[in-house]
């Protein structure tokens, strides 16, 4: 199956299709894409089988009352291990508060944005983790993925 981008968003994970000149890319030019294909191997690392979806909510400080920032939060059932991914799929870099309601004090951060893929060829970008404080302020880079974990 071949997504030329014009279904429901140029989503694979693989180029293959030349949006702009509406054709395929010559077999040498076809590369992974690394945002999805980074984006979806966290999603399905740390989204375990069966997992709770817990309630999550945003309030909105954007101005313009347009929403930019997003949340699921998941819970593994066997094990009670926590997932959080954050979008921010805003232009501009977003400062949040997490409404810590599970009482868990710290959990591991991992950033996918656009910058760590800079001048990297695909394969060479190592994910970064750092522990991360619920009681302070969460930094989401425009454009980005946050993942908060305690697997």
């Amino acid at each position: 199956f071949l997504n030329r981008g014009n279904l429901d968003g140029q989503w694979e994970s693989v180029r293959t299709w030349d949006m702009k000149n509406n054709r395929t890319y010559p077999v040498d030019s076809i590369v992974p894409q690394s945002i999805p294909y980074y984006m979806w191997g966290l999603l399905s690392r740390y989204t375990p089988k069966y997992a709770q979806i817990l309630e999550s909510k945003i309030e909105n400080s954007d101005p313009n009352g347009i929403q930019t920032v997003f949340v699921c939060n998941y819970k593994d059932t066997e094990n009670d291990k926590i997932s959080i991914f954050i979008v921010n799929d805003g232009d501009n870099a977003k400062e949040v508060s997490i409404n810590n309601t599970l009482k868990l004090s710290s959990l591991k951060k991992i950033i996918i944005e656009k910058s760590i893929f800079k001048d990297k060829q695909f394969g060479e970008v190592n994910l970064e983790t750092e522990n991360f404080n619920m009681s302070e302020k969460l930094n989401l880079p425009a454009k980005s993925l946050v993942l908060l974990t305690n697997y």
